[in-house]
């Protein structure tokens, strides 16, 4: 996918439309300036982004570590 902004304006509103009316939560797991084009859309859309544990040092203050879960074998 191009790094455009009708690119990422037309995944939101088929993601959106696809939730129908369901809370979204978006994902990422992308390092870099790249990203900041998807951030601003999703931050101005109002949508809630999580990102990996492997960026969470470069996160925007507006988005949110995901929780961290313990891997099979490993006690919670």
């Amino acid at each position: 996918m191009a790094n455009g902004e009708p690119e990422f304006l037309q995944l939101l509103g088929d993601v959106l439309d696809i939730a129908d009316g369901t809370q979204v939560t978006w994902a990422m797991d992308m390092a870099g300036g790249e990203r900041g084009l998807l951030i601003a859309l999703l931050a101005n859309h109002g949508q809630e982004l999580v990102t990996s544990p492997a960026s969470r040092s470069t996160r925007p203050p507006t988005a949110t570590a995901a929780p961290t879960r313990p891997t099979l074998g490993t006690p919670a």
